[in-house]
């Protein structure tokens, strides 16, 4: 504080006055320098957490591209995980989240929680375009697991209630292929023609008819 010398017929109260303006002044020099402190502080916290936000983000997306390069357990068909991942890859609704949870699941073996997850999406989602795929992955689940006989329900309702989806004659497929590791070439060989039948054009058709000869000819 400055002191200030009492000029010659200078009251004590304007001396007191003087006094007061000169420590409202500090004060307000203080207030400032704080404040332009608070506003810098302030800026760093948001520019380390823009970055903290693009690092996370990075680190997510290094993440969901190791996991997509998981080569799946042997049975599932890689090739319709792909298609599947891809499809819903820009996709960020609770139901594709959803999905692609159950996708994530296959591709690491978790069979039982891929088919739990998969249930809950077609109970949740009873008439999308994916509830056929859906299915189609329960029955996977269970082929995968060894279980053909519930991979043959669960494929059979994949097609029988959606068979205009393009999951439906992999599915046929699928249960000619469920029949046959069961010893039942007879149903296997019913639900190959039926494939072919049913779905001329499909290339499951044209795996079918190809089984189909080679079956003929032992």
């Amino acid at each position: 504080m400055t002191l200030l010398l009492l000029p010659l017929g200078c009251s004590q109260q304007a001396v007191d006055l003087q006094n007061m303006r000169d420590v409202q002044a500090e004060l307000m020099a203080k207030v400032q320098e704080l404040q332009s402190g608070l506003n810098s502080l302030s800026g760093r916290v948001e520019e380390l957490e823009y970055r903290l936000k693009g690092q996370t983000q990075q680190i997510e997306r290094k993440l969901n591209l190791v996991s997509s390069r998981v080569p799946p357990p042997d049975g599932v068909p890689e090739h319709l995980l792909n298609a599947d991942e891809e499809s819903l890859k820009s996709n960020t609704g609770q139901s594709a989240t959803l999905y692609k949870t159950g996708l994530s699941q296959i591709r690491t073996g978790d069979l039982e929680a891929a088919r739990n997850t998969f249930t809950t999406f077609v109970e949740e989602n009873p008439h999308t375009a994916f509830t056929d795929n859906a299915l189609f992955w329960i029955g996977i689940t269970w082929e995968v697991a060894g279980n053909y006989n519930k991979a043959i329900v669960a494929y059979s309702d994949a097609y029988q209630r959606f068979p205009a989806e393009d999951y439906a004659p992999i599915a046929i497929y699928q249960i000619a292929e469920c029949f046959g590791k069961l010893g039942d070439s007879r149903n296997a060989n019913l639900m190959l023609q039926k494939l072919v039948d049913d779905y001329p054009k499909s290339r499951s058709a044209k795996q079918a008819s190809e089984r189909l000869k080679g079956a003929k000819k032992k």
